[in-house]
């Protein structure tokens, strides 16, 4: 049988989302995709695509030729330097660094959030992982309903450099030796933390405005007052809310019908972890009624904000092939 065929090349293709959406684009089974890895400092080294080893080449404007679509999964100065020339070639974009969110004409596009009216962008950016997961949950509920988040944000947030930080300052503490900062500023590795050191190389309150900004714009009306806190924890999304349920709304029915193809509500031992999230496909969701006088539900959530954004970007992605011609492949 014929497939669907389409060129399609990552910027950042060695980084932890270029890897997964990598992964993602070689497991599709309705689209054949013929992958160009491009990258930095990584250029010249040899990773596995599916199957297929492929050489990751240098980012140039050269290798962006024949793409129907070019994925940005790189950091987000990157981004900037290079999607013009992008655009350029003819391309469809897929922005998954937020570099392009306050880009004239650049859409965000996501399941939650989709008009074919709108499908005459060819610049389209991924919600943030933490508030398509809030917005993807919190969908049903009144505009009157009042939400409380914090949100747990991990290091593959900010990159490759993140994690390799977090973990040699784990090594460097437990055993009692000095500890690299430049990345968080500051010790990240078993702390908490609502900011990060001055000079730091990732930019935290980059990072909460995303949030805030995209779910404003994914949860419409919805009352939401947010708050992100970085975890000494490599991968995963988690987020406390509590929802103040309006007087008149059945927050039982509500609760009913959280359970879906993305949402999975676990009871019981079974474990809601930014852990046990890793590699799931679903938001994992633990729900607890409040037992003060206010009538509202505490809900913990848990996914794997690598998936989540692969996930969306393949999304927008076969959005935007609905508008140019495509070729099949047997």
């Amino acid at each position: 049988m014929a497939a669907k065929f389409a060129r399609a090349v990552i910027v950042g293709a060695t980084t932890p989302l270029g890897k997964e959406l990598a992964e993602q684009l070689n497991a599709a089974t309705h689209m054949a995709w013929d992958l160009v890895l491009l990258d930095g400092d990584a250029a010249g080294q040899v990773t596995a695509a599916g199957d297929e080893a492929l050489v990751v080449q240098p980012i140039t404007a050269d290798g962006f030729d024949g793409a129907d679509i070019i994925f940005f999964a790189t950091e987000s100065s990157l981004t900037r330097e290079h999607w013009k020339a992008a655009v350029g070639k003819g391309a469809g974009i897929v922005d998954l660094s937020g570099a392009l969110t306050a880009e004239d004409g650049a859409l965000l596009l996501t399941p939650l959030l989709y008009n074919s009216l709108d499908l005459a962008a060819n610049v389209t950016t991924t919600a943030h992982p933490a508030a398509w997961m809030l917005a993807r949950t919190l969908s049903g509920l009144p505009t009157n309903a009042a939400v409380t988040a914090t949100v747990l944000l991990p290091a593959s947030i900010h990159g490759a450099a993140a994690m390799d930080e977090l973990h040699a300052q784990t090594v460097a503490l437990l055993s009692f030796q000095s500890m690299p900062s430049e990345i968080f500023g500051g010790q990240s590795a078993f702390t908490l933390r609502d900011a990060f050191g001055e000079g730091a190389k990732a930019n935290f309150a980059a990072q909460e405005q995303q949030v805030n900004l995209d779910l404003q714009r994914l949860g419409k009306a919805l009352s939401i007052e947010l708050q992100a806190v970085q975890a000494p924890v490599f991968h995963g999304v988690t987020a406390s809310l509590f929802i103040d349920a309006p007087v008149g709304f059945d927050l039982d029915a509500w609760l009913k019908s959280l359970p879906s193809d993305e949402i999975q509500v676990l009871t019981g031992d079974e474990e809601v972890s930014n852990q046990s999230a890793n590699g799931q496909s679903t938001i994992l969701v633990r729900t607890k009624l409040a037992t003060g006088s206010r009538k509202g539900v505490w809900l913990w959530l848990a996914a794997d904000n690598l998936q989540a954004a692969a996930r969306n970007a393949l999304f927008n992605a076969e959005k935007l092939l609905q508008l140019r011609p495509s070729s099949t492949v047997q």
